[in-house]
């Protein structure tokens, strides 16, 4: 039996090469070019691997002696299908439409020509007003110009005989679907082509007969490979066959260049010390995931990822290297469910990746969020799509306050595509920050509902105790509402693909802020409405780098006001993190080996404002040349 299975692998295999060969014009009945394009297919076979070096030169050899031998064909009537064309022919539409995909399947006219059959069809039938099982009425098709005449069609042996054929063009000719005229050029058309198939089927009774055993040998081994792996994999428990591995490890450089004149009274905002602004930084960091991807039934999957890091940063994933050798550890950075009921519908919860279409205007890359999120998608046309995202999270559970923190989101947006050439996005987003604001103490203790317990820097905070503690720096609040308005959109043009020249913008705006609060809380009329920010940029090159050579650069302009969005979730790269700063990003990635890579980026910030609370100027630059391998 598997003999038998490899014998018709074979076959396949050059029957399908046959179908990959060069396109032969079949109207030009020289010998000559019919041995051109057996030559050109013995060329295939080669560079395909069925045939070797060798058996391409006996076959080549051979058939070079068959041209010599070829004699002159002598001249054949003009048309031979000509007497079943007098009689009457009862065809319906059916069938009549059946004769001409019979006839393209021959290798008689092209695609192009039996959608023009088509079409005389359709205007016969509607003149007639029959139905479509109605017989097609014998119309007389009058003399016009041969739309067969020096036509060139994709190659396709024929399988029917000389009369056969007649048959069918004498068919097509009595219901006036072709004129006298073209049924003349069909025949000769198939006249000239029966050589070429004759050759053909002797080529391959050649190979067949030559190579055939060594197809088989080298298609039995290929299977029998195959064989053994399965019979390996059949013995595994069945349960392993629904969990899938993947991981990736970056090794990173990092330095930090601060300008000269920068301030050196720059204090965290939750920690009573100092942020660096004046001291040059050289790291080396490492970054490792290792994650699993179960399949629980066929609509719900389970996600876990283990990361470097800890538990004190959400917006990254680095590890410093430099601590007495010591050894490092492991976090879970991802664990959730995803369901998905329905054909676009999908359902998260627990520790999940981003839902949100975004930059990182907003959110760092490495931020995961924690809670449920609903995503659908759906596609309207052809070319355009829309999705909605909608999602709940809490941020800060405190136990002896009603003053939970929690983040609720909502994203709306459309899609466009034109084929392979544009595809354009736009999303529309809204995120509320519930109980992050700030509020002074006027009971001890209370302090701990509102105080923020994580912050970057940027955004305008001040002293919640002051009532309390005149002159107490600690505990810290903000002083805005976060209430963001966010308009992401991207439109890649893909006319040189695999390059791809991809423009993206983004806005925000914290319809939160209120300036006279904030001032108030603060008692600092420096405080300034500073709650908008954007980011725009274009990016060049291959979609992803996971091949040698495969390269993207990238270039954008960032400007982030000190409480356009809060913080804490914001990209921990520029500017070292936070808000109130512009400045630029360029970067790019170059495959060295596949799913091996280098990348390298550089990041210049400035700082917008200056208040006394975030004393300036604070101008750093940050380089950074990545290492990366994924598996």
């Amino acid at each position: 039996m598997k003999r038998t299975i490899t014998r018709l692998t074979s076959a396949a295999a050059l029957v399908t090469l046959m179908a990959a060969a060069p396109a032969l014009a079949v109207e030009t009945p020289p010998v000559a070019a019919k041995m051109a394009g057996i030559g050109e297919l013995i060329k295939l076979l080669r560079e395909k691997g069925v045939i070797s070096e060798e058996e391409a030169g006996t076959l080549e050899r051979r058939i070079a002696g068959e041209e010599k031998k070829q004699p002159e064909a002598p001249p054949e009537p003009v048309v031979t299908a000509e007497a079943g064309a007098a009689e009457q022919v009862k065809l319906t539409f059916a069938e009549a439409s059946d004769l001409i995909g019979a006839m393209n399947d021959q290798g008689i006219i092209s695609t192009e020509e039996s959608l023009a059959l088509k079409e005389r069809l359709y205007e016969i039938r509607k003149e007639a007003k029959g139905k479509l099982d109605s017989p097609v009425p014998a119309v007389e098709r009058k003399e016009t110009a041969d739309i067969f005449a020096g036509t060139a069609i994709e190659y396709r042996r024929s399988t029917k005989s000389e009369q056969e054929v007649a048959e069918m063009v004498a068919a097509a000719r009595g219901i006036g679907l072709v004129s006298r005229e073209e049924s003349s050029s069909l025949m000769a058309r198939y006249r000239a082509k029966a050589e070429t198939d004759q050759l053909t089927g002797a080529m391959i009774d050649e190979v067949n007969r030559g190579v055939g055993e060594s197809i088989d040998r080298r298609v039995t081994e290929e299977m029998t490979k195959v064989d053994k792996l399965g019979d390996k994999f059949a013995k595994l428990p069945e349960w392993l066959n629904r969990f899938k591995f993947s991981g990736d490890i970056r090794l990173r450089y990092q330095g930090d260049y601060f300008a000269k004149g920068n301030a050196g009274t720059y204090n965290n905002p939750v920690k009573d010390e100092l942020i660096n602004t004046t001291v040059d930084r050289q790291r080396v960091r490492i970054r490792a995931r290792l994650g699993i991807n179960a399949k629980v039934n066929d609509e719900v999957e389970a996600v876990l990822k283990l990361a470097t890091g800890n538990d004190r940063d959400p917006v990254s994933t680095n590890d410093t290297l430099g601590n007495n050798f010591n050894k490092h550890g492991f976090v879970l950075d991802l664990a959730y469910l995803q369901w998905k009921p329905t054909g676009g519908m999908a359902l998260w919860g627990g520790r999940m990746p981003s839902p949100w279409f975004s930059t990182d205007l907003v959110w760092d890359p490495d931020l995961n969020f924690e809670g449920i999120a609903a995503t659908y998608a759906g596609q309207f046309t052809d070319s355009f799509g829309g999705f909605l995202t909608a999602g709940i999270f809490p941020v800060q559970e405190i136990e002896l306050s009603q003053r939970d923190k929690w983040l609720w989101g909502v994203q709306g947006g459309m899609e466009f595509r034109h084929g392979e050439d544009i595809s354009a996005k736009l999303g529309v987003a809204y995120y509320s920050y519930e109980n992050l604001k700030g509020k002074l103490s006027k009971i001890d203790g209370e302090q701990n509902a509102s105080a923020i317990t994580y912050a970057q820097k940027g955004n305008t905070f001040f002293d919640i105790n002051r009532d309390l503690i005149p002159g107490s720096s600690l505990p810290t609040g903000l002083a805005s509402n976060f209430k963001e308005l966010n308009v992401t959109a991207a439109v890649d043009f893909g006319f040189w693909d695999p390059i791809h020249f991809v423009f993206m913008g983004d806005y925000v705006k914290n319809l939160g802020f209120d300036l006279d609060e904030a001032q108030k809380l603060t008692g600092d009329n420096l405080v300034k409405d500073d709650s908008t920010g954007y980011q725009v940029g274009l990016a060049v090159g291959h979609q992803t780098v996971t091949k040698p050579w495969e390269w993207k650069s990238y270039l954008f302009y960032k400007k982030l006001g000190a409480d356009a969005v809060y913080d804490g979730f914001t990209d921990s790269d520029f500017h070292l993190g936070g808000t109130n700063a512009k400045g630029w990003i360029l970067g790019g990635d170059v495959g060295i080996l596949k799913n091996f890579w280098l990348s390298t980026k550089w990041l210049t910030a400035n700082q917008i404002t200056d208040t006394r609370a975030k004393p300036g100027p604070f101008d750093v630059d940050v380089f950074q040349f990545n290492l990366n391998g994924k598996f």
